[in-house]
């Protein structure tokens, strides 16, 4: 397992972003409203794009670099929802900087496809404590398959305000997200993640 670059920080969101702007731009036509759907609108500091598939697929995003913790570190979190049907929080995590990766503590699961890494990522919503399972990929990120994924995830998160432990060495990240941010909600919507707190809506 390699850190990032340091002279070349990059993260999925900006991956996303180029990979969307080059399918259009080799379609040929390129209509106002796909500019309009390719434009990161921001809100509270959670930015939300999408993109739609030949195949008819909506493919969207919300992320944000959330502000330092008392350690200094930084976490980058973004929500994400591929063919309308697989929702991800994919993280990563800094130490002061996004030039400076901060390795997360992993363990290694068995499967039939071979050895792999996890994280045991704890998380606090309404009175609930539980522990999300995530796949690590490099020593600073991983992800959470949230939907299909946790069986009753969408029961447990009653709250809007999700806190999450990530087990960063040598402290760990504790990190607030706000589940009730329009842009957040928005890929939960294209994804059909319909959260307790959502039913009212």
């Amino acid at each position: 397992m390699k850190f990032q670059s340091p002279k070349k920080p990059s993260t999925k969101l900006q991956t996303g972003v180029c990979a969307a702007l080059g399918t259009l731009f080799l379609s040929g036509c390129i209509q106002d409203s796909d500019f309009e759907k390719l434009k990161a609108k921001k809100v509270d500091g959670w930015t939300y794009i999408s993109s739609n598939s030949p195949e008819g697929h909506t493919n969207s995003s919300s992320a944000s670099m959330l502000p330092k913790n008392e350690h200094g570190n930084l976490v980058y979190a973004a929500f994400e929802c591929h063919n309308n049907t697989n929702l991800h929080l994919h993280l990563e995590t800094f130490n002061e900087t996004i030039y400076q990766a901060k390795p997360i503590k992993m363990r290694y699961a068995k499967s039939a496809f071979g050895r792999f890494a996890v994280v045991d990522i704890k998380a606090v919503n309404h009175h609930s404590k539980f522990t999300l399972l995530a796949q690590g990929s490099n020593q600073n990120t991983a992800a959470i398959s949230l939907h299909p994924g946790v069986p009753k995830l969408s029961q447990w998160l009653i709250s809007p305000d999700l806190i999450l432990t990530i087990p960063t060495e040598p402290s760990s990240s504790d990190i607030t997200i706000p589940l009730a941010n329009p842009n957040i909600k928005q890929v939960f919507q294209d994804c059909g993640f319909k959260p307790a707190f959502m039913m009212a809506d």
